[in-house]
């Protein structure tokens, strides 16, 4: 069978309605996961079509015949019918062949790929019976033709892509054949063969192989190396490949390539190693005169590289290849570089191997009269000084030049300018020439244990250097103290918009953003040099204990008379949207890069945000105090990217402070001042708010003209309300009150706002007498929510606390939308829309730690959307005339019948990884129903790749996956990329028969069955056992056929026991007895109970099917008996393995992070025994949670 070609449903004939139960066919999954639904079957139609037609072609009329199929094509596409539109579309170009109607094949083969609802199947079958034409076009011209339609129908179809690749290669090689190398070499770079996942290994690597080629010839070997590294060469060396002589042939092709890179790059090494390679082929080891060719290369060349520990191990292992022997004269040559003697240049080499080198005909390594010749022909002479200099120094400390250029076989001029050469590049970085006694002095070679004195007594120098550092900042410190002195910040009107300077800091997730913040505010002194709180501007507590930003702060700071306003960002991808409130009171931003990671997802949204808000981006590299630092490469990637040259960038370690002062310098000479009127009427905006317990609403502002001082009346554009402000201040990082703030500086206003939506991100602060002629600020892109999840609190009695504390919260965070919302099971609550899952998690966590709130998280999902039929009825009388409906639950899942499409929301993704995880990622993508789009090489080593993808395979764990294939190399960042037609189902759930709406789900088509599975499975552990069976059954919407079943068996009385003894006369005949009588008893016990689902499985199941790290570490205590484990195993813990503990349940305010307690007070009988069992149970948690999660 076809791989291409999927598994078929049975269909309904034409003509017969579609049963109810038939549309448990929409969950079945055949192989690969695709899903094939036909909804009529028109083979008999297709049969007396075909025909038909194929008369009126006979009659020289195929316009006629073509139309003639043409309803009944349309018709099987939007039924579905796969093999009758396949069919048709072949039947319909091969009649075109048979005709000799060229043009009208082309335009028939165009037009039926542009058809509506086309089936891929059926698509592929025409596209490979042309392909079968293209041999047997009448002229070159239309062969061609016909394979530049069949690429133009193929562009951006994965299930017909090596086709595509096939027909391309062969326009490639016509292109070349005329002499257009460049287009051709383009062509086929357009093939990302290796992402294709139905093309086999080596045809993939003949394609690379190829484009190498073409690289190569037209001498762009930057691509051709980036091509090579897509090769593994494990592929060669597998034991299954070694005698297969076409696999032997694809590694040579490959090794020949890479040779003309190494060549081209003078990385003689590589090239050294790609010659043994060669030679270690076995096809290579059969032919003698080959083999000797390689090695003779080999030796060549590994003569040619510099000197070092890999050049000297290369060495020895070519010296003991036994088949040195058959090339005698390269062998000796080999032993005068492994021996310790002097090598004379005219009198050895010369004399002896000039001839050999240089006139050989088939090693052409050193070839006379070429320009590649003489320049390798000079550097193995240096090769050979080196070698003499380094004899030299081992036996003489003191040389004169005419003894030294003797020995060197140079006269003394050349000698003098070789010497100074290697003395300058480093080679022999000791010695020393005294010209007016024409004396070399050399440094012996020292033994290891003399080098490591030296270095021990150098790093004691450079501690009394690095001590009298420390000692002089402390100093400048103290002389800072003075203008940073808050006493004195309460005046700011010295500080004129020249003056003042308003930045940011963006960057990546985990690049350093707040510590170098931390180091800024200790050089103006705002912070204490020695303060040991690290990352000073993270003030929550989930900043701190996830090691990330998520709500910006400001700090203002004084430097050189300048008055600097930083603010501090997000680096996560959910929390963009701070990012940009953040970016709209900046001119300016610190663009920071990790110097051990390089440009990241992230990095580059940050910068392109910071473009569109027109500010100045100063670009920083982080960490370059790191061993694993790559700047130079960095410095490439910025470039690349970014545009930024050398002398643009700041190299800092924020860590140990190293040239940090610069950015402060760079901040004050390379940002503008902001645009700012000191004599107009009061206008500010606002940029941030947060809410004060006891203060109310506080503002975070930006002055852009006037003043606003205490006292004042200001008004508020949106709301037309007026207010009299009670403080002004500046962030210094506490709120520090001052008498004022000007224009074009940042502070806070509080100014008796009592409700939250009065201090709305964006809202225009004004003077009241200018109400009629204020033009307000723009406002702000507002970002809507991609992740929802319903809110609930543990106890219903709490339902009035929690809503104040969601209320507050949403003033801090104005990105959330909140719903109210109601659950059977959970009670009242919210569904509340988030940017991501981790603004999601964030947000619970905030909930807990800042208002004590114990809330339960629902598993999140997306808003899906319905485009319903075009019929009035159904609009008016279900959907309230609405086109279009919004699913955020499966509740509002409308009846199929009605729907003409689903939408689910897609997201552009763009991820930075290391090139050789390339394949790794396209393959985690397209098992998320990705989309390939964009490849784009950052430098040699990364590369960025853009894919389309629906939202709800990201928010799930699509970026642990990602970090785990990865070895957490890779970065991602996505953006909403508006809405695909899919095929969605409605999983419910029934317990005996009985709906339960809570549990069901919406789900793609193709992944019900497995979906179904699960949740079958997990409800399972969560039921506990009744009196009687309870059986539960998971199907797709209200089909009573069943995806995936479980049955739980029922809880029964052992009569053994009771009947011990009183088997003999009978005694079994009365067992069997009750046993029968306790069956019937329990099917009418089935027939007239109902199920009882305890809350604590509604409160399991809507947490994520994925655990996760709780906030707090799992723990024991001896003083309060208290044992404190994540959710998804504390309920095992406590519904599974509590019921001989004696103490009660104790649910834990971490609910939401998944922490559960289990408490017994010590003053119950047992209390030791107690905690000797809480100890097992812990024990038994690290073991269930395979580690994850330990006692202390």
């Amino acid at each position: 069978m076809d791989p291409h070609e999927p598994m078929l449903v049975d269909p309904v004939p034409a003509g017969q309605p579609q049963q109810t139960d038939d549309l448990a066919h929409l969950a079945t999954q055949h192989g690969d996961g695709r899903l094939v639904k036909m909804d009529v079957d028109y083979t008999k139609q297709v049969d007396e079509a075909l025909p038909k037609a194929s008369k009126l072609l006979e009659g020289g009329n195929v316009t006629a015949a073509l139309e003639s199929l043409a309803p009944l094509e349309k018709q099987s596409r939007l039924g579905s019918d796969m093999k009758s539109n396949a069919r048709i579309l072949e039947h319909m170009v091969k009649m075109c062949f048979e005709a000799k109607n060229w043009q009208v094949l082309n335009d028939t083969i165009l037009v039926l790929s542009k058809k509506r609802s086309l089936i891929k199947f059926a698509i592929a079958k025409m596209v490979r019976a042309c392909v079968e034409m293209v041999d047997k076009m009448p002229t070159e011209e239309e062969r061609n033709k016909l394979i530049e339609t069949l690429r133009a129908v193929t562009a951006g179809k994965i299930y017909v892509e090596v086709d595509r690749a096939r027909l391309t290669q062969r326009l490639v090689k016509k292109l070349e054949s005329e002499g257009k190398l460049n287009e051709a070499c383009e062509m086929l770079l357009e093939l990302q063969v290796e992402t294709y996942g139905s093309m086999q290994m080596q045809e993939k690597i003949e394609y690379l192989l190829e484009q190498m080629r073409l690289s190569v010839a037209r001498k762009d070997f930057i691509r051709a190396s980036i091509i090579a590294k897509k090769i593994s060469t494990r592929f060669f060396d597998a034991e299954d490949k070694k005698n297969d002589s076409e696999i032997q042939d694809l590694k040579l092709k490959y090794y020949d390539h890479m040779v003309k890179i190494g060549v081209h790059e003078e990385a003689f090494l590589d090239v050294c190693r790609y010659y043994r390679a060669m030679f270690e082929t076995p096809k290579i080891k059969e032919d003698e005169v080959k083999s000797a060719l390689m090695l003779k290369h080999a030796v060549l060349f590994v003569l040619l590289s510099p000197h070092d520990n890999e050049q000297w191990q290369l060495l020895h292992l070519i010296h003991r290849e036994r088949k040195l022997e058959d090339v005698p004269v390269y062998k000796k040559l080999l032993e005068l570089f492994i021996g310790e003697e002097i090598i004379s240049w005219r009198e050895n080499i010369i004399k002896n191997y000039e001839i050999m080198l240089r006139r050989s005909p088939e090693v052409q390594v050193f070839t006379a009269d070429t320009e590649a010749g003489e320049k390798r022909f000079k550097a193995f002479q240096a090769r050979v000084g080196e070698h003499n200099i380094r004899m030299v120094s081992k036996y003489y400390t003191q040389i004169t030049f005419d003894r030294m250029s003797e020995l060197l076989d140079y006269d003394v001029n050349e000698m003098e300018t070789f010497l100074c050469n290697l003395i300058v590049t480093g080679v022999i970085p000791d010695a020393k020439i005294d010209r007016k006694e024409r004396i070399i002095n050399m440094r012996a070679r020292k033994a290891n244990v003399e080098h490591l004195d030296q270095w021990g007594h150098s790093v004691n120098k450079l501690t009394d250097i690095l001590n009298k550092i420390a000692f002089s900042m402390r100093c400048s410190n103290e002389r800072l103290v003075r203008s940073n002195d808050p006493l004195k910040l309460a005046d700011l009107e010295r500080f004129t918009p020249d003056k003042i300077r308003n930045f940011g800091i963006v960057a990546h997730v985990d690049h350093g953003k707040s510590t170098l913040a931390d180091r800024l505010l200790q050089l103006t002194n705002v912070i204490d040099p020695d303060e040991k709180k690290a990352q000073f501007l993270d003030k929550l507590q989930v900043e701190r204990e996830r090691g990330i930003t998520v709500k910006a702060q400001s700090c203002s700071m004084i430097y050189k008379g300048h008055l600097l306003n930083l603010i501090d960002t997000p680096g996560h991808a959910d929390f963009s949207f701070e990012v940009s409130r953040s970016l709209a009171a900046c001119n300016g931003i610190l663009l920071l890069v990790a110097a051990n990671q390089g440009i990241q997802a992230q990095t580059m949204a940050n910068f392109w945000m910071a473009f569109e808000h027109d500010l100045k981006v100063l670009p920083v590299i982080s960490k370059i105090d790191l061993t694993e630092a790559k700047i130079p490469q960095i410095e490439t990637q910025l470039k690349n990217l970014f545009d930024f040259g050398p002398e643009e960038i700041i190299r800092i370690s924020a860590k140990s402070g190293f040239n940090v002062p610069s950015i402060l310098d760079a901040i004050v000479e390379r940002i503008e001042p902001p645009t700012a009127t000191t004599d107009a009427p009061f206008r500010a905006l606002i940029f941030d708010s947060w809410f004060d317990h006891f203060r109310g609403a506080i503002a975070c502002v930006l002055v852009t003209e006037g003043a606003l001082a205490k006292g004042q009346m200001i008004r508020s554009f949106n709301n037309q309300k007026e207010y009299e402000v009670l403080e002004v201040g500046i962030m210094h990082p506490d709120p520090i009150p001052c008498k004022a703030l000007h224009a074009g500086q940042v502070g806070y206003v509080i100014c008796n706002m009592k409700t939250v939506q009065e201090a709305s991100v964006g809202e225009t602060l004004f003077e009241p007498s200018k109400k009629d002629v204020v033009v307000p600020f723009p406002g702000f892109k507002k970002v809507k929510p991609t992740v929802y999840a319903g809110l609930y609190p543990v106890e219903t009695s709490e339902y009035e606390d929690l809503k104040q504390a969601v209320e507050r919260l949403c003033l801090n965070d104005s990105s959330v939308t909140v719903t109210p919302d109601s659950s059977p099971a959970l009670g009242l609550g919210w569904r509340v829309g988030f940017l991501g899952v981790l603004h999601m998690e964030v947000f619970g966590a905030r909930l807990s730690q800042e208002y004590d709130a114990n809330v339960i998280l629902t598993a999140p999902n997306v808003e899906y959307q319905a485009r319903i039929k075009d019929n009035a009825t159904i609009r008016k009388k279900r959907y309230h005339g609405k086109g279009e409906i919004t699913i955020l639950d499966p509740g509002a899942f409308p009846d199929p019948s009605d729907v003409e499409a689903f939408l689910e929301p897609m997201v552009k993704v763009t991820i930075v990884v290391p090139s050789e995880y390339m394949g790794t990622i396209n393959g985690l993508c397209s098992k998320a129903r990705g989309q390939r789009g964009e490849i784009l090489s950052i430098d040699d080593e990364q590369l960025k790749l853009e894919w389309r993808l629906p939202l709800a395979e990201v928010i799930t764990d699509f970026f642990e996956q990602l970090k785990r294939l990865t070895s957490g190399y890779a970065s991602f960042d996505y953006e909403h990329d508006g809405y695909d037609e899919t095929n969605l189902v409605k999983l419910s759930i029934l317990i005996n028969g009985r709906s339960i709406d809570e549990f069901s789900q919406i789900v793609p088509a193709a992944m019900a069955q497995e979906r179904a599975k699960k949740l079958v499975r997990r409800l399972k552990e969560e039921i506990p056992q009744q009196q009687y069976e309870v059986q539960i059954k998971c199907t797709v919407g209200t089909s009573t056929k069943a995806l995936s079943m479980a049955t739980i068996k029922p809880m029964k009385r052992d009569f053994t026991g009771l009947l011990k003894g009183n088997f003999g006369g009978g005694g079994m005949e009365r067992l069997n007895k009750k046993l029968s009588h306790q069956k019937k008893g329990k099917e009418r016990m089935k027939m007239l109970g109902r199920v009882q689902v305890p809350k604590e499985a509604f409160m399991n199941m809507a947490q994520p099917l994925k655990i996760t790290n709780a906030v707090r570490p799992t723990r024991i205590s001896r003083d309060d008996s208290f044992v404190e484990a994540p959710g998804q195993y504390a309920f095992m813990l406590g519904f599974g393995r509590t019921q001989d503990l004696e103490g009660p349940l104790f649910f834990g305010k971490q609910f939401q992070d998944r922490q559960i307690g289990i408490a017994a007070t010590r003053s119950q009988k047992g209390a030791p025994d107690i905690f000797t069992r809480l100890s097992s149970y812990c024990s038994w948690i690290s073991h269930v949670t395979k580690g994850a999660y330990n006692c202390n």
